[in-house]
């Protein structure tokens, strides 16, 4: 069993099978392991957190999730002079009550808060329909479809193409519950969506669309496929976290806001 895999089953265990926000929260913690892994990163548990450090600079990649409330600034700040020790620039990240009482610890340490994200879900997968799309949505099985994968998120969120693929790795390929999507428009790869399926929950992440291609429905239709792979294997919750621009997207699906993450910077960071 790996570190990933022994802080999942933890995380697993602490929360309330009846809690979709709990397993909301869990799915998005071993998404963020399994990334972390398969990027040759690594993943650790402290009181109230769990992190994730990987080898590629970008934040969204580097992550403190408090999950629960913090009453000292110990463990937080050890787990930060690990990331501070890499080089890697990093976020920290808390659901809204957790952020509220736990904001003193944050601001302690040198945190400053820098906006947050809507966690949202469809308590049932069944009302979710596949879309009718001319889109060409193919699952990620290899090399091809992965480069193709990655080149999708990297245009669509500004990042490099070579540091995503550090994360994005084939191993996520064999990875349990895993899958990838890549959309393609006259053979040009234009849309992505990956899901996390476990405990009977889908979890929804990197859902982009190549800017030239935006307002076409492509992000919809590989949503509503996502979802449909979860269905295939007996998900019966659907969950994300949503952009601005993906919010009235989900809402028009049937996604309601069931939570909010709030993040936290350094407060030298840009």
């Amino acid at each position: 069993m790996t570190i990933a895999d022994d802080s999942q089953n933890r995380a697993a265990k602490r929360i309330s099978p009846s809690s979709l926000e709990q397993k909301a929260e869990d799915n998005m913690l071993r998404a963020a392991a399994r990334w972390s892994m398969a990027g040759g990163g690594s993943v650790w548990e402290a009181p109230g957190l769990l992190c994730v450090l990987t080898p590629v600079p970008m934040r969204s990649f580097n992550q403190v999730f408090v999950i629960q409330n913090l009453s000292s600034a110990d463990d937080l700040f050890e787990s930060i002079g690990r990331y501070r020790q890499a080089g890697a620039r990093f976020r920290v990240r808390a659901r809204a009550g957790i952020a509220r009482d736990s904001e003193p610890v944050l601001r302690e340490l040198g945190l400053r808060r820098q906006g947050g994200i809507p966690c949202m879900a469809v308590p049932d997968a069944g009302q979710v329909h596949p879309a009718q799309s001319a889109l060409d949505i193919r699952r990620v099985e290899d090399t091809v479809t992965l480069n193709d994968h990655v080149a999708v998120v990297a245009e669509a969120f500004g990042w490099g193409r070579a540091d995503l693929a550090r994360v994005f790795t084939p191993a996520l390929i064999s990875a349990p519950g895993w899958i990838g999507l890549v959309g393609y428009a006259d053979g040009e790869p234009v849309a992505s969506a990956q899901a996390l399926m476990e405990d009977g929950v889908t979890g929804i992440y990197y859902v982009a669309t190549a800017e030239t291609h935006r307002r076409k429905g492509y992000g919809d239709a590989i949503t509503r496929r996502a979802i449909a792979e979860g269905a295939r294997r007996r998900c019966d919750a659907d969950t994300l976290q949503a952009s601005p621009s993906g919010y009235p997207v989900y809402r028009k699906m049937g996604f309601v806001q069931i939570s909010e993450y709030v993040t936290y910077v350094p407060e030298d960071a840009p």
